[in-house]
């Protein structure tokens, strides 16, 4: 596999002045850039960080508190919004391993006409992100409508305080705390332990960033180009079981020519996210001092992909290509892959956990190696 590079020149991304600025519709000779940002809010995460701050346990690692990062975040925003007109963003927050949200843009985006339009392209009714049996003129309104700052950080806030409210009257912090593990039985008999409150659902957050891009895409003005890539912001670990579904999307990123950037907030590196920016020639960072977190986003991801090449950047040197056992969460070297589900384990077991299909020993040829 080699590292996707950049054929596109400086030439064709430099911003040309003799443009209009008065107006707030986009033309239809312009390239447009957009910046899809996901979000790791996973309460749990988040307010165990906040106990450790408090207790003085992460002073020395640096960390930074959640409305510290909601403030680098918004300031970063504001600065990219601020660069060029051409600028668009949406914004997906995820609260736990099956929850995701649009913060932005969201149903109080839009004026009171244009709720029917926007209802027809995210519509819980249907249980689809984007609707295929709207029109196209729809989207194209909606995409070339001008974004400004305050629109965008109202509509994060907002939307961070509704998820925080859902939480809230949904688990209390007992709750909380007796749903962090659970320990389950599966039909081989082995024991096993679930994390259902430490996970950040990458897979559904960036499902949901790529069918937007792509709708997007399809239906984007004639003689428009669309620079599309996905920024993520992860505090909480890896979940090994969406190996695969993590996979698929990265692959699917891929595909379609979309960069997948990535910024490490916790004290382990993500795995599938070392993944994902190699694959796709992405930046992929875990600062060292948080606490300067604005510093790192307007230096590194501020920049566009194809402008990346002419600046001295940091360089990924080591990326962990392991996968985890669904077991026990961690990389393995060598490891037994379920032939049904694809499941991976560290260890043979008779019945598979995740599909519990009968397995049956495998030879020393069909042991998967990742060395």
């Amino acid at each position: 596999m080699q590292k996707a590079s950049s054929s596109t020149s400086l030439n064709n991304s430099v911003y040309d002045g003799s443009s209009s600025l008065s107006s707030g519709s986009i033309t239809t000779n312009d390239d447009l850039d957009l910046l899809v940002i996901l979000l790791d809010v996973n309460p749990y995460t988040w307010g165990k960080r906040k106990l450790d701050l408090t207790n003085g346990v992460a002073a020395s690692k640096n960390l930074i508190s959640f409305s510290q990062f909601v403030n680098h975040l918004l300031v970063f925003i504001n600065m990219y919004l601020t660069i060029q007109r051409n600028k668009k963003i949406a914004v997906i927050a995820s609260s736990d391993h099956s929850k995701s949200h649009f913060l932005y843009p969201s149903r109080t985006t839009f004026a009171k006409k244009e709720v029917h339009n926007y209802n027809k392209i995210y519509s819980k009714e249907s249980g689809s992100v984007l609707n295929q049996a709207n029109s196209g003129e729809d989207v194209k309104d909606f995409f070339l409508n001008e974004i400004t700052f305050e629109s965008v950080s109202n509509s994060i806030l907002n939307g961070l305080f509704q998820m925080n409210e859902d939480h809230t009257s949904s688990d209390d912090d007992q709750a909380m705390v007796d749903q962090e593990e659970t320990t389950t039985e599966d039909a081989s008999g082995f024991h096993h332990t679930v994390s259902r409150t430490h996970g950040f659902s990458l897979c559904g957050a960036l499902t949901m960033a790529l069918c937007f891009i792509n709708r997007l895409e399809k239906e984007k003005p004639e003689g428009t180009t669309l620079n599309s890539r996905v920024l993520t912001f992860q505090v909480s670990p890896d979940i090994s079981s969406q190996y695969i579904s993590v996979m698929n999307s990265i692959f699917s990123a891929e595909k379609m020519g979309i960069t997948l950037d990535a910024c490490v907030l916790s004290t382990q590196d993500s795995t599938f996210l070392q993944q994902a920016c190699f694959l796709t020639g992405g930046m992929y960072l875990k600062p060292q001092r948080q606490e300067g977190l604005i510093q790192y986003l307007t230096t590194i991801f501020m920049i566009e992909k194809n402008l990346r090449s002419y600046i001295q950047l940091p360089v990924q040197n080591t990326v962990d290509f392991r996968a985890s056992c669904f077991e026990t969460r961690k990389p393995i070297d060598d490891g037994y892959v379920c032939p049904v589900c694809l499941s991976i384990f560290s260890k043979f077991k008779p019945v598979c956990s995740t599909c519990e299909s009968k397995l049956q020993r495998p030879t020393n040829r069909s042991v998967l190696s990742f060395k």
